[in-house]
């Protein structure tokens, strides 16, 4: 069981890790060089909705979900990055609605959510897209 002292620095941790992720989250969305865009459902008869923030100077993707069927057990969504029509990963997330830090992005057109196997696949399934949004 975890002593007092490791319970305080535990949580001392926690909040030490939320206070930087914060303070990254409001740097991103008071840079110029941070664009926001919604993501869409690509199925328009649904109101799926995401938001991403990508700046293109650092390359760091927060991605924020707004509305998304939970998956089943064994699939998992994942993020896209669109750069000429080539997919590149940005990772698979969970469906909370607080914006979650992906992986760096170099250069995108577009933003794009997949349903895939759970752990994510290294080529997006087209047939499986939720979401997209074009810069």
């Amino acid at each position: 069981e975890m002593c007092i002292r490791d319970r305080v620095n535990f949580e001392k941790e926690k909040l030490e890790n939320n206070i930087q992720y914060s303070t990254e989250l409001i740097s991103m969305f008071s840079d110029t060089a941070t664009a926001k865009l919604k993501l869409g459902a690509v199925d328009t008869t649904q109101n799926y909705l995401a938001e991403v923030l990508w700046n293109k100077q650092n390359s760091k993707v927060f991605l924020r979900i707004n509305n998304l069927p939970e998956p089943p057990s064994d699939k998992q969504y994942q993020l896209w990055a669109l750069l000429d029509g080539v997919p590149v990963n940005a990772g698979v997330f969970d469906i909370s609605d607080r914006f979650q830090s992906m992986n760096l992005i170099e250069g995108a057109q577009a933003f794009a959510v997949t349903l895939e196997d759970k752990g994510g696949k290294p080529t997006p399934n087209l047939e499986a897209m939720y979401l997209i949004g074009m810069l």
